[in-house]
């Protein structure tokens, strides 16, 4: 009985600490999206221009990358939990490729700031 009642309390203390999904929410969400989508368009585009790439631009588009995460996160844990591990899995492969790029192409030393 005593596990029941726990039980109880948790599910329910961990409902009202959940997320709303609020239309501002979803619109930071889909900000994201979009900015990630223009992301990826200078990517590929710089990339077909091989070594006359802009550098600055893909490292940019790089840096952007933990933001769409974090929107991900928020969006799938208030909106759409059903999806939302998987869905956060890949969005965190991507910032994991992103962040590994960067810290190849985008930063001078080790423990130098990032450049703009």
């Amino acid at each position: 009985m005593l596990r029941a009642v726990t039980a109880v309390l948790l599910l329910t203390t961990g409902a009202a600490y959940a997320a709303e999904c609020t239309p501002a929410v979803e619109r930071r969400w889909d900000a994201a999206t979009r900015e990630d989508a223009r992301a990826a368009q200078i990517v590929d585009r710089e990339a077909k221009k091989g070594a006359k790439a802009n550098k600055t631009a893909v490292c940019k588009a790089a840096r952007a990358v933990p933001n769409f995460l974090k929107a991900a996160r928020e969006y799938y844990e208030a909106c759409d939990r059903e999806n939302a591990q998987a869905a956060i899995a890949i969005v965190q492969e991507h910032a994991d490729e992103a962040a590994a790029f960067y810290q190849a192409n985008c930063v001078d030393a080790p423990n130098a700031p990032a450049r703009p």
